[in-house]
């Protein structure tokens, strides 16, 4: 059967490959519409920071700087295999984990969704793209609909959670394909969604989707609600203003694909700029006097790696983006010391967390590491809360508090801690 295109036993003739500069983006919002595309432009990017490129000729991808956060945005055309195929391109051109997609979709059911905004639970599969990236099946989950509608929520966004048709066929939206797809629970219908959450879901990167209606299919006759000569419908550039609510909203939420690596080189630059004064506030090292001064210091770290003594990795989201550090000092002894920072936009996200629990069950695999020590200053209420989630795997063991002066004048009050693997 053509439905069972799915192949996950051999490898792709031809692969998307980042590229190794490949500029660093919060989120990317993409939409369908040449209006919207025109409005962002002109109003909000401060440039382009990427091109795609294909048959159709050239894609500008724009940034967006907003509230410390770097946004991307680009058109892309109708159908799943071209909205599918440029996310991809554009996976290897930014370094991008998080894809908004938004545009017009006819409404097939007014009691639910007229007047709101659709968010898709699942879609159903009347298109080929999504074949090629997972196996057969009627449906697949659009599994961030909840965190797109909690946005709405938030926002005060009317909005209706249910299915979407998503098909191949503009002109074959039959009668009695209508009446089931609507029985079935869909409201929408469009022509991307399953794909490109099939291929999203294959190459573990998070979509968030959501339509506006652009035309309403539950009538007597189809009819659309807008022409060319107002602004209503799927070329509403005010639409653009929920998509950047839920970027910022999206760029909030905790990266699910965190993880640590040994500290490789290439991230040198990105820890010797977050390596703040910020940072090091209540730390006793101040930041780096220079790049040189951080590649000597991170050297001899990775030189006390290969001797075993040293532990040091990197914390990076999924899309490869450089988060912190997580540093455990004299593996080889019976108390090693732990250390861990992360860049401050990425804070109060839980990824301290996971990155030093999965450096101390590396430890004990790995070293045979027990017991180990971590140091904080009392006014670090961050780095204490840390301490305390730890608290049902390690018993905690606090010592006095120390009053000292660093080399650079800071006033600390340091107190230590013992975890001992209960």
């Amino acid at each position: 059967m053509i439905t069972d295109s799915f192949d996950n036993r051999s490898p792709a003739i031809i692969n998307p490959v980042r590229r190794e500069n490949a500029p660093e983006v919060d989120v990317c919002i993409v939409t369908f519409s040449h209006e919207i595309e025109k409005y962002v432009a002109e109003k909000y990017a401060s440039g382009e920071i990427a091109a795609l490129w294909c048959a159709s000729g050239k894609t500008p991808v724009y940034l967006i700087e907003r509230n410390g956060r770097r946004f991307a945005f680009y058109r892309t055309y109708v159908g799943a295999p071209i909205t599918a195929g440029l996310m991809e391109d554009a996976m290897t051109e930014l370094k991008c984990d998080r894809y908004i997609l938004f545009g017009g979709a006819g409404c097939l059911n007014k009691e639910i969704a007229h007047g709101k905004v659709m968010v898709p639970t699942a879609a159903y599969r009347d298109e080929g793209t999504s074949y090629h990236y997972a196996p057969a099946a009627d449906y697949v989950d659009m599994k961030n609909a909840a965190v797109v509608a909690d946005c709405m929520k938030a926002n005060g966004i009317p909005y209706a959670l249910g299915k979407t048709w998503t098909t191949d066929s503009f002109y074959r939206e039959t009668r009695n394909n209508f009446e089931k797809r609507k029985a079935d629970g869909c409201i929408s219908v469009e022509m991307e969604s399953a794909g490109v959450q099939a291929m999203c879901d294959f190459r573990n990167v998070d979509l968030y989707a959501f339509f506006t209606g652009g035309d309403l299919l539950d009538a007597p006759e189809w009819n659309a609600r807008q022409n060319e000569n107002n602004d209503s419908g799927q070329h509403d550039v005010g639409h653009f203003s929920i998509a950047l609510a839920l970027a910022e909203y999206v760029a909030n939420l905790p990266d699910q694909h965190v993880r640590i690596e040994p500290f490789d080189m290439k991230y040198l630059d990105e820890y010797y700029t977050g390596f703040n004064r910020e940072i090091t506030k209540y730390q006793w090292p101040d930041p780096f006097e220079s790049r040189e001064a951080a590649e000597k210091l991170l050297q001899s770290f990775l030189d006390e790696m290969e001797r075993g003594e040293t532990l040091l990795f990197s914390i990076l989201s999924g899309n490869d983006r450089f988060l912190g550090s997580v540093e455990i000092h004299g593996v080889d002894g019976d108390c090693p010391e732990l250390g861990i920072w992360v860049k401050e936009p990425e804070q109060n996200k839980g990824y301290a967390y996971r990155a030093l629990g999965e450096a101390l069950r590396y430890a004990r695999k790995h070293c045979g590491n027990v017991a180990f020590y971590y140091e904080a200053d009392v006014r670090n209420t961050g780095s204490l809360r840390l301490l305390d989630k730890f608290a049902d795997e390690y018993e905690i063991i606090p010592y006095e508090p120390e009053k000292v002066t660093t080399d650079s004048g800071k006033e600390l009050e340091l107190r230590g801690y013992e975890l001992r693997v209960r």
